[in-house]
């Protein structure tokens, strides 16, 4: 069994334990969890430091990190001055 608790739990907090347990054992069958999340970097100053000769290995590098993560890049451009992805 796994303990869902990362801070530590000593003896003395029985009561924190048994509440975990009782939060283990309960099971959501057919649940379904999505989250988007829509980043948006800038540059400092809003100054125009992403050149076009380097957009694709910033897009193919920005993706490569997401993908590393486990998560799925559904959408990624970049202006002169800021980048906008969008991770599934």
């Amino acid at each position: 069994m796994h303990n869902f608790c990362s801070f530590g739990v000593t003896s003395a907090s029985n009561m924190h334990k048994n509440s975990i347990l009782a939060i283990q054992k309960i099971r959501m069958p057919n649940t379904y969890t999505q989250l988007y999340i829509h980043c948006v970097f800038a540059v400092k100053y809003r100054a125009a430091m992403l050149h076009e000769t380097r957009d694709d290995r910033l897009r193919n590098d920005i993706s490569a990190i997401v993908q590393n993560h486990g998560h799925k890049m559904l959408a990624i451009n970049n202006m002169p001055d800021h980048l906008h992805f969008f991770v599934g």
